[in-house]
């Protein structure tokens, strides 16, 4: 990792930093770039819209959420109170 100094007060901090962690000021080489703020918050969007249209896809939906057995097949598993009787 790189280190710079701040143009403000002097101290040293790492170059991925904007600002200086010291005195919080911006640094002299980023002062005129732009800051993408936006970025982070179109994917967040994103990802909820997704998550939005696929709640309302599930209830909507015909199908059931589970799959049952057909009637006539019998049961997997009988209780030892129906085998026991006569």
């Amino acid at each position: 990792m790189t280190i710079t100094h701040c143009g403000h007060c002097g101290r040293p901090f790492y170059a991925h930093r904007r600002r200086c962690p010291h005195c919080q000021a911006l640094r002299e080489d980023l002062a005129n770039a732009p800051y993408y703020i936006r970025q982070p918050m179109s994917f967040l969007l994103a990802a909820m819209a997704v998550a939005g249209l696929m709640m309302l896809w599930s209830l909507f939906d015909d199908k059931p959420s589970f799959a049952s057995p057909p009637a006539e097949d019998p049961p997997r598993m009988q209780t030892r109170s129906a085998v026991d009787k006569p």
